[in-house]
């Protein structure tokens, strides 16, 4: 039998609205296995029904409405 918390993720926010957008912007099914605040923050471990490979990136800083529709109507 596989280790189930194999592949725990743990969440954290600062404030429980934050961690409960979070939750709510995950689009793959999973399991919360706990949920605490220690410290001024909040947590949240789950464990996810498929393996998860959690990439940071960075901010990308998209061109405005305008100069996107300005190259448009010049074409």
């Amino acid at each position: 039998m596989l280790n189930r918390y194999k592949n725990m993720v743990v969440l954290s926010a600062k404030s429980a609205e934050d961690l409960k957008e979070q939750i709510k912007s995950l689009s793959m099914l999973f399991d919360i296995q706990a949920m605490y605040a220690s410290g001024g923050r909040h947590y949240a471990y789950i464990i996810p029904d498929r393996p998860v490979k959690l990439v940071k990136r960075k901010p990308v800083k998209h061109k405005s409405i305008e100069s996107m529709n300005e190259k448009i109507n010049k074409e």
